[in-house]
């Protein structure tokens, strides 16, 4: 029995995706005799080689990814159906599943796994598997984190669309497993799809670091280079935290806004390096650079937007929580659920909330504060592990 891990929106050697496809290649290597992860034919070519990837997927998100330098697939040759499908990517799409399932030689023995599923990969998916014999489709298994399953300007409502294809899908006879990121997401998912449907974080690949005793005690705010993850609130939490502890015995780390961003905002960015203990770091780092960060700090910063936090989850929350780094967020956020039910750390109603929240953190004993952490990892590991046994156990 194969896993296919998929993910066509892996493009960036920066950002979570690579990460997070070697994750789940490797949190099932004893579950199946062979793993195969396939990302964008656009990642760096040093990427694909160092991690074993296979350079699969055409790239269906030019509008969304405007740092990404390429040209518009182009129609594949032999395909005659282009009227029937709603856009040109959808199509590709098909085409890229068709692909799949016929030089792997695909069968009912595998699984298919989207493990952050975006709309043009999916549906390309469901419709190929529709040509094929019931006997000889393989099954499918698809984790909604709540970002590219809206990727597409074709549809009003590119989730509700989504959604539809896969209810569709499973009234006619295809297998496919679903879970979701959050319990908030997953509990939608359920009453649209009517089936049950796991909550699946990342899968657990790393150990919990020492909190160490020689140094200031250090927020880290992995991935605040974005305004739905708390940029422009930081200057007032910063801030805020100093006035309150002038003698720098609390530092914090962030990374910064890219260029594009910058350039409308950077009395923000000045406002935080104005903040005495402020380590400023660029908007796109290395994996193992925020891994070294982690290792020197104590606690993360996660004022994350709670609109568009709504149903989604938070990839920093979780390595986080696998490195034995506590948590503040904002209440509203799916993820703060979490945070509140597995005691992964504090949740705040505003940045005032944040300051004081953060004070008393840093004022507790760290040893204390390890193990508290040790043990709020260990539930949330153990539930996880469980809830992927059950999502991806065959009937």
């Amino acid at each position: 029995m194969r896993l296919f891990v998929c993910d066509p929106v892996c493009v960036q050697a920066f950002g979570h995706n690579v990460t997070a496809l070697r994750y789940f290649t490797r949190a099932f290597r004893e579950q199946y005799q062979a793993i195969v992860p396939l990302c964008c034919k656009l990642l760096d070519p040093s990427v694909v080689e160092r991690e074993n990837f296979v350079a699969f997927y055409n790239f269906y998100y030019h509008r969304y990814f405007p740092s990404v330098e390429a040209a518009e697939p182009a129609v594949p040759d032999g395909s005659d159906d282009a009227a029937f499908y709603p856009d040109e990517f959808e199509r590709i799409a098909t085409d890229d599943a068709r692909r799949l399932l016929t030089s792997y030689e695909i069968g009912p023995e595998d699984d298919i796994l989207f493990p952050h599923l975006d709309f043009y990969g999916v549906a390309g998916m469901l419709n190929a598997l529709s040509e094929m014999h019931p006997d000889s489709r393989p099954h499918l298994l698809l984790r909604f984190i709540g970002v590219m399953e809206n990727a597409t300007i074709t549809y009003r409502k590119p989730t509700a669309e989504l959604l539809a294809r896969v209810r569709a899908a499973l009234e006619s006879g295809i297998t496919v497993r679903v879970s979701a990121e959050t319990p908030r997401y997953a509990d939608y998912v359920a009453a649209e799809l009517g089936i049950t449907v796991a909550v699946t974080g990342y899968p657990d690949e790393a150990d919990a670091m020492p909190m160490r005793q020689d140094i200031p005690f250090t927020f880290y705010c992995p991935g605040s280079a974005r305004f739905d993850k708390g940029f422009l609130d930081l200057a007032e939490i910063f801030g805020g935290i100093r006035r309150a502890c002038g003698d720098l015995s609390i530092r914090f780390i962030t990374q910064i806004l890219p260029d594009r961003d910058l350039k409308d905002h950077l009395n923000s960015l000045l406002k935080i390096q104005a903040i005495p203990g402020v380590e400023l770091q660029p908007s796109a780092i290395e994996a193992e650079d925020m891994i070294e960060t982690f290792r020197r700090s104590h606690a993360v910063l996660l004022p994350y937007a709670a609109d568009i936090y709504e149903f989604r989850g938070s990839a920093v929350l979780m390595e986080a929580t696998a490195y034995g780094r506590p948590a503040i967020t904002y209440e509203g956020t799916a993820f703060a659920e979490l945070v509140r039910y597995y005691g992964l750390g504090k949740v705040v109603a505003s940045p005032a909330d944040m300051v004081k929240a953060a004070l008393e953190m840093a004022a507790e004993d760290r040893d204390t504060l390890e193990v508290r952490a040790k043990q709020a990892r260990f539930r949330y590991i153990r539930d996880n592990i469980a809830s992927y046994q059950f999502w991806m156990k065959r009937p």
